[in-house]
């Protein structure tokens, strides 16, 4: 399985986003790899801070722009082509990646996801899929507030 991330999700990006690739990478099976998207530059940097990269799992693949709060959710698919959320959803609809996780503009990643990748027939709106700790096992909760329609 190979997971696309946005690397340039967060406030601190990438540095966040390595450090978790790589934790990830370390407790998951030996089959997954992840595929950083964003400034290669700067995620190449980040990497070099880690030594115990798993080697052969991460890869990058650079996109030049970046999403940014005060970016209209709706416009970045049009006016940011060459962000790290539009790469990234274009790596799962061309069967280069298997998922794509973002931890930046929500509203963003669904409405990008929503043309780059179009619904499921029968599915009006995707949904949001949060992960609980719970006292066993993680739980993974779906459509966590963003559809007051349930």
């Amino acid at each position: 399985m190979r997971i696309a991330l946005d690397a340039m999700g967060t406030d601190d990006a990438p540095s966040a986003e390595v450090a978790g690739a790589i934790g990830a990478l370390q407790e998951l099976e030996p089959d997954i790899e992840i595929v950083l998207v964003g400034d290669s530059k700067v995620i190449k940097s980040a990497i070099a801070d880690h030594p115990a990269t798993p080697a052969g799992r991460l890869h990058v693949h650079h996109a030049s722009e970046r999403v940014s709060a005060a970016d209209a959710a709706a416009s970045v698919i049009r006016r940011k082509p060459d962000s790290s959320i539009v790469v990234g959803l274009r790596l799962v609809r061309s069967g280069e990646a298997d998922a794509f996780v973002s931890a930046g503009s929500t509203g963003a990643v669904m409405a990008t996801s929503l043309f780059t990748l179009r619904p499921l027939p029968g599915v009006a709106r995707p949904a949001i899929g949060t992960i609980l700790p719970t006292s066993a096992n993680p739980c993974l909760m779906l459509d966590a507030g963003a559809n007051v329609d349930c």
